[in-house]
């Protein structure tokens, strides 16, 4: 075999590894998320994860992180709920006076603010599936094992 067709096959395997890592890494990243049809358990109802063994948390985002956060911050909610609530009333009055005419305007502006939070470790939760619909939004399924989280709280 001359130096050239040495070479020459020598870059055909590098090529040939090159390709099967990319269609690896292609087929991994494909199997953490699946973007075919609606999971059942996006509607927060699921057969394969039924309510009377887990407890279950749906998140949304525009990137996995967000998603599973959402997700995961679904089940704490089921624990604990602190909820502190703001209000601010803005008043405002404007008369104007025209010889005899006097006109009244009133203006009334309400803000309401309110923000929750939880206080919850959750031991046991995790990210199960995943899925992306067609506007490209991430959705996360974090599941609870019931039995478990029970023995636990004890």
């Amino acid at each position: 075999m001359t130096k050239f067709h040495a070479h020459h096959t020598q870059k055909r395997l590098e090529l040939r590894s090159l390709g099967v890592l990319i269609l690896l890494f292609f087929l991994i990243s494909c199997s953490a998320t699946s973007s075919g049809p609606k999971p059942d358990w996006v509607d927060h109802q699921s057969k394969k994860y039924p309510e009377n063994c887990y407890l279950l948390g749906v998140g949304s985002g525009d990137d996995e992180q967000s998603a599973e956060m959402n997700a995961l911050s679904a089940i704490a909610r089921i624990f604990q709920v602190a909820v502190k609530q703001s209000q601010t009333e803005i008043s405002n009055s404007l008369t104007t006076k025209t010889g005899d005419d006097t006109q009244s305007q009133w203006e009334v502006q309400f803000n309401e603010v309110t923000e929750l939070s939880t206080q919850k470790t959750l031991e046991g939760a995790q990210i199960v599936e995943s899925w992306v619909d067609p506007a490209q939004t991430v959705h996360k399924l974090a599941v609870l094992d019931r039995l478990k989280t029970a023995l636990i709280l004890e």
